[in-house]
């Protein structure tokens, strides 16, 4: 994850959207499993939780790279 320092979190979202529910506030460095990327969003899961988040906020994805 991206970002660093207090108070710095990272929405992970029900939906591929950013109008999406927020189901779990990532701190930065959690470790992801990511499952796949659109271009925009990466489906993830971590700690329990699964939900999409904001490709850009994923370290080791490239920009509009996509896959499943």
């Amino acid at each position: 994850m991206r970002g660093k320092g207090q108070d710095i979190y990272v929405n992970m979202r029900r939906d591929p959207q950013s109008s999406a529910a927020v189901i779990a506030k990532l701190q930065p460095g959690v470790q992801l499993a990511v499952k796949e990327c659109n271009g925009d969003w990466c489906q993830a899961e971590t700690g329990g939780a699964e939900g999409w988040v904001a490709q850009g906020e994923v370290w080791g994805v490239y920009p509009g790279e996509a896959f499943k």
